[in-house]
Formats: C-alpha cells, sequence, structure tokens
C-alpha cells in the first residue's frame, strides 16, 4: 500500500518525502548558480522541451530514463524537472532505486520556475 501513495504522491506532484530532495525554484536556481555543478535534466516530451528549457538542461524524456540512467554520473549531484513537479518526481524516484543520493527535483516544476520569474529559454 506504501508503493501505491508514493506513486500517487507524484501523481499530484506532491514529489519524494525527503524533503532535501524536493526543492523550491529559488533553491533549485541558487543551487544551480552556486559553481557546484548539477547535471540538469528535463523529463519533459519532446515537444515540451522544444517550446522552452531551463538553459543548460540535458533532455531525457520520463519514459526513456530508465534505458539512460547510464548517460548520468551517480556521484554528481543531479537535479530534475518536468511542468508540474510529478514526472520529476517519478524521476526522482527512479534514480534514488538506482542508486543516485544527491539527487533532487524542482517543486512544481517548470511552471513553478516561471512563477518565480526564474530565467527559461524560449524557442518562440
Amino acid at each position: 500500500m506504501g508503493n501505491f501513495f508514493s506513486i500517487l504522491k507524484g501523481l499530484l506532484g506532491l514529489g519524494p518525502s525527503d524533503p532535501t530532495a524536493n526543492l523550491a525554484p529559488t533553491e533549485a536556481f541558487q543551487r544551480l548558480k552556486s559553481g557546484n555543478p548539477h547535471q540538469l535534466v528535463d523529463v519533459r516530451s519532446g515537444e515540451e522541451n522544444k517550446q522552452n528549457r531551463i538553459a543548460g538542461s540535458r533532455h531525457i524524456p520520463l519514459q526513456e530514463l530508465g534505458k539512460r540512467v547510464p548517460e548520468l554520473d551517480p556521484n554528481k549531484p543531479v537535479l530534475l524537472y518536468c511542468q508540474s513537479g510529478a514526472r520529476s518526481g517519478m524521476a526522482l524516484r527512479m534514480l534514488k532505486g538506482a542508486g543516485f543520493s544527491q539527487a533532487a527535483h524542482i517543486r512544481g516544476g517548470l511552471s513553478a520556475w516561471r512563477f518565480s520569474n526564474l530565467p527559461v529559454e524560449s524557442s518562440r
């Protein structure tokens, strides 16, 4: 039953139960600017990524993450995002399960990032 609630929390965008892995957009932005290199990963669809993204992010759609985990370094911090935080919460659980102890995601996703007036690259 616990797994059911974990999945439900992810679908609702509530993120993981580890508060250190559930970052507010401004906290995520500060981490990215801190000089400690992060692997920033956009787990949204290809169409969403083409419309706009956080500068410097790598695009790995959620449905491809399982097979593309080897592209990421488990010894470096990983910061995940999607549109609302739901998919990145699921991706975070996948990475934590694969041994990525320094993984986190942006609470509220790109929507919250934009609402916080943080910079976004746009193709429009």
